[in-house]
């Protein structure tokens, strides 16, 4: 599954320990890759956690600009893509 929550912290924060829950109740192999902006300084609670996971198979960060998401009104919208200024992982 791709998870991609906004980018409000407490909401991130939320998915984060959703997730945790949900891959630990789970019996069944799941995985996610989940899209969040790297806010370490000061660390953000939702690294904490996706970080510390025992379920955390691989973890890399994309530079600021390197990729973007397609809008979601771009059947309305003059731009299709949003570039993200910031580094995401």
């Amino acid at each position: 599954y791709e998870v991609g929550p906004p980018y409000v912290t407490g909401v991130m924060d939320q998915t984060a320990d959703h997730l945790e829950s949900v891959l630990q109740k789970s019996a069944e192999p799941l995985s996610f890759i989940i899209f969040v902006p790297e806010w370490k300084a000061p660390i953000a609670r939702y690294h904490q956690v996706i970080e510390s996971s025992e379920f955390l198979k691989l973890s890399f960060v994309m530079g600021g600009n390197d990729h973007a998401y397609i809008v979601g009104d771009q059947h309305t919208s003059d731009t299709r893509y949003v570039k993200l200024p910031f580094r995401t992982c």
